[in-house]
């Protein structure tokens, strides 16, 4: 991050303005104007879906789409619908998605509360003119903290319009693929320098603007991002830029263990209930002990995790070997950090972490600072993390905020993979269920907690009662769970191993020293979050809770290091990366393989938003389907999600044969760059 002067003579901004500015933002927000009032939760809660369409409004979808194409309606099905509210125009919005049975074409229509057809692409774009014309281009939680503050200065992130360095080449991958992880990597540092000097030059005239009006500010080094501290009329005035994409608020940001968690403190075995379960059951319980026994440990892998709190101590004789930023963390030692630090790299001969091989990079914010916490993320990557984990967050109503972007942006143009906790906000807590930012971003990998209840056994695994689930309208998050509770790892303090308690916060980095696995197994994947999201999300197959293929509390389900293992390895399946535009063909195949018939199989897709859509907060940049092909060309499973950036078929064939994953491009307002697949096959 760089740091910009203040200049010592303060650019004078007249009282009475601030005043009139400040008394504009609020009055029109808070004014007593009834529809507006009507409508305001939604717009502080990320949108709110409708009630589900009905079953007349369904056919009448079918109708139109039978009568515009010429096709007979009993070939058609709707496969994916979302109703929606869009508050500032006051309206209610049902979108379809329909397939036609016989020709595999899939169709696409809206329709307001009156039946009438409608472009949802510019009812979305309506909303966001609208939103802009009464709030300018201020953040919901921002306007809510000037509120909350009055005159006082927040601290904010003034994100720029870019092009998110949609010219950088890309190399293809596959398992076959004679690319090697050296010519990848050489890529990747090439289209990381040219993307810093692309951001510097974007940042520098604005960063000297807010300079001008007398306020510090810090600059991103990778992201379209000026850091500062301003009071709302400075903020209006920025707003009003036309190089200013949005201002963020900066949130505080929170570690993500179990609130509600009365687990006894480090080395206290005293206790009336038996403390379960614990580390070295989450390394079997995932079956990360098989793949170790492959000599697959994360070795020579680069990992992070960014913390809010204290340091983790030097002195663990289970924790050696570790990188200590010291850059903003707090002096004293924290047992939030120390064990999740454990839960990636412990090297105690019971309580051994799911990646020990790995180099481990810790750093972070004492007090939870946005601008800190994003820093020191940098400072990771440029270290050489490939996969970052975040066991912290806050909570932002499901609006995505400064710290969704930015990850998004760290995915998209680092290429770093990016684990964060769902959050404990779910009903165990008496709270309401929102995952937390910036888990709401949609190229971050955000993880869920089960309790495994001390056994190997996925019988009894449940999901735990305070991790989230409550995601943004018509998005599925979590992606995957993983266990979570009552865990034992390393502490701060002699004996050096004891419980830390429970919480998404202990989950996420079981996700994280995954990666680390998958990525020692196949080094060129280091470079492939999209890769490495879909291999965890392909072989997630514990089922904890609702359909098997994707649910509400566990997403894919929950974790299995082996089955990640084989993926990766081409045993039970395969995975391959591809480069991606809006240009590309309407129907893309990227791979075919053989399968047998009986043997479920599982296809998962994945491609990243682009953080410089102008829709970027309510969908995906692109919106692309899974359709698997027979060797005769019939489909025979398919995928057609409305906001995810990713598809998840689970079939079993009838036949054997090859068959195809191809693509289907609903529609692509913005390249997301690339792809990636990966297929997992019951043996």
């Amino acid at each position: 991050m760089i740091v910009w002067g203040k200049r010592k003579t303060m650019f004078a901004v007249s009282f009475i303005i601030t005043v009139i500015l400040l008394t504009g933002i609020i009055s029109s927000v808070y004014a007593d104007d009834p529809p507006f009032k009507q409508f305001l939760p939604y717009i502080l809660n990320g949108g709110e879906e409708g009630a589900p369409p009905s079953t007349d409004m369904e056919q009448l979808a079918l109708d139109l789409v039978a009568q515009q194409n010429n096709l007979a309606v009993a070939n058609l099905e709707v496969v994916n619908s979302l109703s929606e509210i869009y508050p500032m125009q006051q309206t209610e919005v049902s979108e379809f998605k329909i397939l036609d049975n016989q020709s595999g074409e899939s169709y696409g229509i809206a329709l307001n509360s009156d039946n009438q057809q409608v472009d949802v692409e510019q009812i979305a774009q309506n909303e966001q003119t609208l939103y802009a014309g009464q709030f300018g281009k201020l953040d919901p939680n921002l306007i809510v903290a000037f509120d909350e503050t009055g005159n006082a200065p927040v601290d904010v992130v003034v994100w720029l319009k870019d092009n998110g360095g949609a010219a950088t080449r890309i190399i293809d991958v596959d398992f076959d693929s004679p690319i090697s992880d050296v010519d990848i990597e050489s890529n990747n540092v090439q289209a990381e320098a040219q993307r810093a000097a692309e951001i510097q030059s974007l940042l520098a005239p604005t960063a000297a603007r807010i300079t001008g009006l007398g306020h510090s500010v810090e600059v991103a080094e990778y992201a379209p991002a000026i850091y500062a501290t301003l009071d709302p009329a400075t903020v209006t005035q920025i707003a009003s830029w036309p190089e200013v994409e949005q201002v963020y608020l900066a949130p505080i940001n929170e570690t993500e263990n179990d609130p509600s968690d009365d687990s006894p403190v480090e080395g206290d075995t005293s206790t009336e209930e038996p403390i379960e379960p614990e580390l070295e059951i989450v390394d079997n319980a995932i079956r990360a002990n098989s793949v170790h026994s492959r000599r697959i440990l994360g070795l020579g892998i680069r990992t992070a995790q960014i913390e809010v709190q204290g340091r983790v101590p030097t002195n663990n004789p289970y924790l050696p070997e570790l990188t200590h930023n010291r850059t903003y963390v707090c002096s004293s030692n924290s047992s939030h950090s120390t064990g999740v630090a454990g839960i990636i790299k412990s090297l105690h001969l019971s309580r051994f972490g799911i990646s020990p091989g790995t180099l481990h990079w810790l750093g972070g914010s004492c007090n939870g600072i946005t601008s800190q916490l994003q820093n020191r993320s940098t400072a990771a990557a440029n270290w050489g993390a490939r996969a970052i984990n975040l066991s912290w967050g806050g909570n932002t109503n499901l609006v995505l905020g400064a710290n969704d972007r930015f990850y998004d942006t760290m995915v998209f143009s680092q290429r770093r993979t990016v684990v964060k906790s769902a959050g404990n906000r779910a009903s165990g807590c008496g709270l309401e269920g929102n995952v937390t930012s910036p888990g709401l971003a949609f190229n971050v990998i955000t993880v869920g907690n089960f309790n495994d209840r001390n056994t190997t056994s996925r019988s009894d695994d449940v999901m735990d009662t305070c991790s989230s689930w409550r995601d943004p309208s018509g998005r599925e998050k979590p992606e995957v769970a993983a266990p979570g509770a009552n865990i034992n790892s390393t502490t701060t303090t002699s004996p050096w191993t004891g419980n830390i308690g429970s919480g998404t916060s202990y989950a996420a980095p079981v996700v994280t020293a995954m990666s680390a696995l998958i990525m020692q197994r196949d080094t060129r994947l280091r470079s492939w979050p999209e890769i490495v999201k879909a291999i965890i999300m392909a072989s997630a197959l514990n089922n904890i809770e609702g359909a098997a293929r994707l649910s509400e509390f566990d997403g894919a389900g929950g974790v299995d290091a082996l089955y990640a293992d084989d993926v990766t390895r081409g045993y039970r399946g395969g995975w391959s990366g591809r480069s991606y535009s809006c240009s590309t063909a309407t129907n893309y195949t990227v791979r075919s393989t053989s399968l047998i018939a009986g043997k479920r199989t599982r296809v998962v897709l994945t491609w990243p938003q682009n953080p410089s859509y102008s829709l970027y907060g309510s969908r995906p940049s692109a919106d692309l389907d899974l359709r698997v092909l027979n060797a005769s060309g019939t489909i025979v499973a398919s995928s057609s999600s409305l906001r995810n950036n990713y598809e998840i078929v689970d079939f079993t064939p009838t036949s054997s044969g090859t068959y195809r994953f191809q693509v289907r491009k609903f529609s692509c307002s913005l390249t997301p760059s690339r792809l990636g697949l990966a297929f997992w096959i019951a043996r």
